[in-house]
Order: structure tokens, then C-alpha cells, then sequence
């Protein structure tokens, strides 16, 4: 909030002409984004393109156009990963040129978030996040943002979670108070993976007390809430993860923030579902389903996972199996492994329904696997206990 006070009032001062004014422009933007005033960002961020355009300056008029379209996806998001992608492409030759670390570590940083958060592709998140952690380092700017993007890519990607806890904890070390915050906040999650639920509490509230200090109302619900709410699921507690879900989906909403409300309002009618509130499930599985882009696979999969077991449950098994198995292909064009094993395990949901039991089994033991792969394991205890269960006589 400190930020946007005094960018807003430089760029009154500043002069139309003035050569500080589009990259000032750029930065206040960015600024009324991370407190949630995303009307006013997106005009600030328009007004910096075309001071860019004015000064001819290519290098801030195509990173003004990348943040632009980065804000847009959150807001309004189909299509824009692909116009990223083609932005990204276009500007980094131009930013190479130029010598220009500012700018090509925010796109290598926005280039890491489409990878992971829209495409569930997280291998390839973290590279780019280590990219932009290269250019962060050598003009001498904070790197919370491409650290957010890296710890991301560590708690939700294919990394085993002891490696993912050792590489989040290196980076603790020296860390800003920024970065530190997104590193509490993952580091809760990866520890509620290993059972270690008090620990993950801890650090969970710790991260919440920083993101509330920086005003962060925007990372607080797309980043700090869903990882709070996964830290309750892995310990059981269905009814915690669906308040701080059901809080953050709301907010969400106000905010007009579509792409993140998409996922989150999925987990919340997963969440929803667990602990038997049904219609309330699917009207949050239809607001999932309204707001996500095609090409968001998280979203994509998570409403069709739970709209699937609602469809079993009330007796239209044939379409509640399709509509989870379209989850589960989607899921395996990702390296999210959790994500794979849990559609896996809604898949058995279903199947059970249906009394294929045997074939439950397999999927069940294919979910294992992948939680084993993680090292995950709360969630390989309650797959263990569900494989005992299922296991012939």
C-alpha cells in the first residue's frame, strides 16, 4: 500500500515526457494489482504501454504489454496463457538485446506461472523460474515473485517432497520478508505432505500474519488460502479446508479474480463433497465449470472430478465415469502428481458405485504410486487404509 501512495504520486509529478514516467507507470501498476485493485491496474498498465509507445522505448512497452495480458488472464483468462506464450516469444529476443534484467525476469517469472498454474506443467515452471531468478539476481531486485513461481512449482510439480523441503529452506536463509512469506506458505503444505500437521499450522500462520503486514489481499486468496486448505484436507479436517476455501472463493468473486475462483471453487466443492454437502457442492462445481478457461488444467480437472462423483451419487453412473475419466486423462497430461493420484481416486469413487470393486483396486494402487513418487505421505496412509479395504478377502 506504502508503494502504490508514493509510485502514484511520482507519476503525478512526473512530467508527460518525462523518460521515468513509463517504467514508473509499469511499477505502480504492478503495485495496484498486489493490494487488489485490479480496475485501476489495468488502466495504469495501459497508460505505461503507451507512454512506452510514445518514448519508442520497445523494451518497457513489450513488458507493459506482458503484465498487462498477465493481469488480464486472471480476470478474464481464456486465451490469454496462449498470448502470453506468443508475447513472451516475441519479447525476449528484444529483451536479450537490450540487457534489460528487469524486464526478462518478469517474464521468465510470467512465463513460469502459465507453465504451472494454468498448464500443470511444473518441470518446466521451475526452469523458467530459475531463469528469472538468474536476471532477478543480477540487477539487484527482490525475487519473491520468482521464488513464489519456484516453490510453486516444488509443491505442486513432481519434485519429492524432502528435495522440494531442503531447496524451499535454502532459500528461507538471507531471505526478503517477501520471499520469505511465499516460502512459509508452501513449506506448510510440504510438511503437512509429510505428516507433520502442528508444524504445518505454524508456518501456515506465520505466512498469513506476513501476507497480511505486505498487503497482499490478492496473493492471500490465490496463493496462501488453497495451500492452508490442503494442509486441513491431509489431516482430515474437511470442515477447516471448506471455511477457508469458502472465504477465499467469496472473496474471489468480489474481486472479480476468474481464473483462481475457477480452481479454488473446485476444491472447495471437493471439500464440500467430503464431508456430505451435496447441492452446496455442485453449485460450487458450476462455478467452477463457469469460470475456467479451456486450457486451465487444473480447473478443468477438479470440477469434472467432483461433478462426476455427484453424478454417481445420484445414480447417473454412466455419466458421473465419463465425466471423471476426462478428469483423470486430463490430469495425466500434467506432472502434478497429487493431482493425478487424487482424480485417480475419485475415479475408484465412482467405480465402486458401480460395484467394479477390482477394478477400483487398480486405480487405487495407480494413486498410491504416484503419492509414493511424492512422497506424500499423509495422503499415502489414507490410500493404504482405502487399497486394505478394497484388498479381496
Amino acid at each position: 500500500p506504502a508503494a502504490t501512495n508514493l509510485l502514484g504520486r511520482a507519476t503525478e509529478l512526473l512530467p508527460e515526457n518525462h523518460a521515468s514516467r513509463p517504467e514508473t507507470l509499469g511499477e505502480l501498476g504492478s503495485a495496484l494489482w498486489a493490494v487488489g485493485d485490479t480496475e485501476r491496474a489495468d488502466a495504469t498498465l495501459g497508460e505505461a504501454i503507451q507512454a512506452a509507445g510514445r518514448a519508442r522505448n520497445r523494451g518497457l512497452e513489450l513488458r507493459g504489454r506482458i503484465d498487462l495480458a498477465y493481469l488480464r488472464l486472471f480476470i478474464d483468462p481464456e486465451g490469454r496463457a496462449e498470448e502470453l506464450l506468443d508475447l513472451a516469444a516475441e519479447a525476449i529476443p528484444v529483451l536479450e538485446a537490450l540487457g534489460d534484467d528487469r524486464s526478462l525476469g518478469r517474464t521468465w517469472s510470467v512465463l513460469a506461472f502459465v507453465h504451472g498454474g494454468v498448464h500443470g506443467r511444473y518441470a518446466a515452471s521451475a526452469e523458467a523460474s530459475e531463469r528469472a531468478l538468474v536476471h532477478y539476481r543480477r540487477m539487484g531486485w527482490l525475487p519473491a515473485t520468482c521464488v513464489r513461481e519456484l516453490a510453486t512449482a516444488l509443491y505442486y510439480g513432481p519434485a519429492p517432497v524432502p528435495a522440494a523441503i531442503r531447496r524451499c529452506r535454502a532459500f528461507v536463509a538471507g531471505a526478503d520478508p517477501s520471499s520469505e512469506a511465499m516460502l512459509w506458505t508452501f513449506l506448510a503444505g510440504l510438511e503437512a505432505m509429510r505428516a507433520r500437521f502442528e508444524v504445518a499450522r505454524t508456518l501456515a500462520q506465520e505466512s498469513r500474519t506476513a501476507h497480511e503486514q505486505l498487503g497482499w489481499s490478492v496473493a492471500m486468496r490465490v496463493i496462501w488460502a488453497p495451500v492452508a486448505a490442503d494442509v486441513e484436507v491431509l489431516s482430515g479436517d474437511y470442515e477447516a479446508a471448506a471455511g477457508l476455501l469458502r472465504k477465499t472463493c467469496e472473496e474471489l468473486e468480489r474481486m472479480d479474480q476468474r481464473a483462481p475462483l475457477a480452481t479454488r471453487a473446485a476444491h472447495l466443492a471437493a471439500a464440500l463433497y467430503a464431508i456430505g454437502q451435496f447441492e452446496d457442492a455442485g453449485r460450487w462445481s458450476d462455478v467452477a465449470e463457469n469460470n475456467a478457461a479451456t486450457d486451465d488444467s487444473s480447473a478443468q480437472l477438479a470440477w469434472r472430478a467432483v461433478r462426476g462423483k455427484l453424478l454417481a451419487r445420484e445414480g447417473e453412473v454412466h455419466e458421473g465415469e465419463a465425466l471423471v475419466r476426462d478428469a483423470v486423462r486430463l490430469a495425466e497430461a500434467t506432472d502434478a502428481l497429487n493431482d493425478r493420484a487424487g482424480v485417480l481416486l475419485d475415479l475408484a469413487d465412482v467405480l465402486r458405485r458401480r460395484g467394479r470393486d477390482v477394478e477400483a483396486l487398480s486405480h487405487v494402487e495407480r494413486a498410491r504410486a504416484l503419492y509414493e513418487q511424492k512422497g506424500n505421505r499423509a495422503a499415502l496412509r489414507k490410500t493404504q487404509a482405502l487399497l486394505r479395504e478394497l484388498a479381496p478377502a
